[in-house]
């Protein structure tokens, strides 16, 4: 086991936060789907129609308040004028995984 100090976790910690791409753009592409723009140059579409299907986001299935999409505070969501966010992490991660089955023979 390895002891570390508050300070030595706390700057692990805001290490790896540093490393984590954010989100610097995005435009709705169709009523469910979006065109992100990554930090780290990667650019893609992500489809939302399975999350739209939480009632949580009921708001976001009428696809005039889709298309008001925006990028939140320091790039870590996105956030829509209904209070609806979605936080950067997990789109980065739905993105990742179209890609893999999109590149699957």
């Amino acid at each position: 086991m390895i002891a570390m100090t508050d300070e030595q976790r706390n700057a692990s910690e805001t290490t790896q936060a540093a490393k984590l791409p954010t989100i610097l753009a995005v435009q709705a592409s169709g009523s469910a789907s979006l065109r992100l723009t990554w930090s780290d140059g990667i650019k893609g579409e992500l489809d939302l129609i399975g999350v739209l299907a939480d009632r949580h986001f009921e708001a976001l299935r009428d696809p005039g308040t889709f298309a008001q999409v925006g990028v939140g505070e320091w790039g870590h969501s996105l956030a829509w004028a209904s209070g609806v966010a979605l936080g950067a992490d997990m789109l980065r991660h739905e993105m990742e995984l179209t890609q893999m089955r999109r590149e699957r023979p």
